[in-house]
């Protein structure tokens, strides 16, 4: 049986943000749209009593004057009789976004990007970043070390099992909770608190609410996007799994390659090893899952098609445009408006594409066509009109991009790190260059990096199958002092030094099918 997590809200309370704006005369207004809740964000785990602004600036072009107005205030913003600084910016600075926290946070956020202004304002949206969960543990153990060690890659690292577990489980309970919290708003006009529930009805919301969120919860066996704080600083990318034996025997909970530490690290190696210089530190870590890996599709694009010769235009393209036209007329006709988003590409199950309108008045729509199973809802004046703008630009996305779907994968590293023996494995970079594994049943194949901006983007890789794939890491464990020999049984190449090498293996097949 699980051992219960106390799931904590991690969530800077209302009071302490503000949204505000400032127009081109320097005047401030509070801001009523783009709201930021910055729920389960590092900021609010490290900083609990932090009082912070998220400020919008101008983005066109402004006179000398405005200019001046606009930093003015911002080198002298107060709000509610508060001193707000300005600290840092996000990836989205170039939409004129700013963040300011009150004066007594000011320099300590300031020490936590080494006092380098041009840091922070790259670096500072890691403590803003929402994530799905968060966990916050007292004492734990963090290993930095140079790129490509240990398996790492650029900003890529490693969690040990038994943590990721924890993350897992308070995930499963964050989301039973809302789940609950949901239920008894359908049940109540004014929703007790939960606290306050008898114990069977309690019971009863629990599960119903565990079966809603089965498969949402964080899964395993995929790439994570991750944020972290420890040690007065942070870090960003992106981790892999590692067992718990491994973590046991290189003393660590994480495993962080230097480039994932953001602003880089001024602390020397302390530590030398077979592994290279290192760099360990121990006490209270914040990591928090921002994404993960998903099997989904993007659709194509007249920026692809382009660089298509005629044979695969003639042979693969107009065909499925065509059988994409013969199922749109379909579903509209019959009123299966489910597989009629699905063909748009409004399904939740799809990727959006890039240049797609996510407004909310796509979204009610959307939301009405699935709910009205007698499909009278599409008579609606307001309904017809936007239903007839996503098969406009549907047509014109068929009739310029081909109307057919790639396969999305997160691309992911090679790199792998195990125990045997008592003895620490890791490796990286061992599938050869314009080579790939992905799970499909093409041998070679397009990688395609959007936006597609010239043909440099598409890369050609060759898709390797499972005997290259045991042929090329048996000859980088070999490298290693791992022996391998040949199954007499099949006669292709096999790793049989123990079970586990093996084992990784077959784990590796089950992320290629999942990523």
């Amino acid at each position: 049986m699980k051992k219960n997590i106390t799931t904590k809200n991690y969530r800077i309370p209302a009071d302490q943000i503000q949204n505000l704006e400032i127009d081109r005369n320097g005047r401030v207004a509070p801001r009523l749209h783009d709201l930021e809740p910055l729920k389960n964000t590092l900021l609010s785990v490290v900083y609990p009593g932090i009082k912070v602004a998220s400020v919008n600036v101008p983005t066109e072009i402004l006179d000398d004057y405005e200019e001046s107005q606009v930093e003015n205030r911002l080198a002298k913003l107060v709000w509610n009789g508060i001193h707000y600084k300005l600290v840092g910016a996000s990836g989205s600075a170039k939409k004129g976004k700013f963040y300011f926290v009150d004066q007594e946070h000011s320099r300590a956020i300031a020490e936590r990007f080494q006092h380098w202004p041009q840091a922070a304002i790259v670096y500072f949206g890691i403590l803003v970043s929402s994530c799905k969960v968060m966990v916050e543990e007292p004492d734990a153990r963090v290993l930095v070390v140079p790129d490509g060690k240990l398996g790492t890659n650029d900003c890529r690292g490693w969690i040990r099992r038994s943590f990721f577990l924890k993350l897992q489980l308070a995930h499963e309970q964050q989301l039973v909770m809302e789940e609950i919290d949901g239920l008894l708003r359908d049940r109540y006009d004014k929703p007790p608190d939960q606290e306050l529930l008898g114990e069977q009805e309690r019971q009863e919301l629990a599960q119903i609410a565990k079966q809603e969120v089965r498969r949402k919860v964080l899964p395993d066996g995929r790439f994570y996007q991750f944020r972290m704080s420890f040690s007065n600083t942070q870090a960003k990318g992106s981790f892999k799994i590692m067992e718990d034996d491994v973590a046991d025997a290189l003393e660590a909970d994480f495993i962080l390659p230097e480039s994932a530490v953001k602003p880089g690290l001024k602390v020397p190696a302390v530590m030398y090893s077979i592994f290279g210089p290192g760099r360990r530190f121990r006490g209270n870590v914040v990591t928090g899952i921002r994404e993960f890996s998903r099997q989904l599709e993007f659709e194509s694009s007249y920026t692809l098609l382009e660089h298509a010769p005629k044979d695969s235009i003639q042979l693969e393209i107009l065909p499925q445009a065509m059988e994409q036209v013969r199922k749109l007329s379909g579903a509209v006709s019959e009123g299966r408006y489910e597989e009629l988003l699905k063909i748009l590409g409004r399904h939740p199950d799809s990727l959006p594409d890039l240049d797609q309108d996510t407004g909310e008045e796509f979204r009610i729509v959307e939301g009405l066509l699935l709910a009205d199973a007698s499909g009278e809802i599409v008579r609606h004046p307001y309904v017809n009109n936007q239903l007839n703008k996503l098969l406009a630009r549907w047509a014109y996305k068929v009739t310029t991009g081909g109307g057919f779907r790639l396969p999305a994968f997160a691309l992911m590293d090679d790199g792998y790190l195990f125990l045997k023996d008592g003895k620490v494995l890791s490796g990286s970079d061992w599938i050869p260059e314009h080579s790939a594994i992905v799970p499909l049943a093409s041998k070679l194949g397009l990688c395609v990096r959007y936006p597609i901006r010239m043909v440099d983007d598409l890369l050609p890789f060759r898709n390797l199958h499972d005997s290259l794939i045991v042929k090329h890491l048996s000859e980088h464990l070999a490298a290693q002092g791992c022996v391998g020999r040949r199954s007499a049984r099949s006669g292709s190449a096999a790793v049989a030094t123990s079970g586990h090498v093996c084992s990784a293996l077959r784990n590796g097949k089950e992320k290629r099918r999942r990523l």
